[in-house]
């Protein structure tokens, strides 16, 4: 049982600590074009 507890936290750390770099990498890369109507 404690083994599968262990299991679980270190995926869902994983998985989380995956998510905020890519959500960092995403949002720090990303350069949206302005299209033309929006510019002044």
């Amino acid at each position: 049982m404690r083994r599968i507890l262990v299991f679980l936290s270190t995926s869902l750390l994983t998985i989380l600590a995956l998510a905020n770099i890519a959500a960092a990498c995403s949002t720090w890369g990303y350069q949206p074009e302005v299209p033309a109507k929006l510019r002044k």
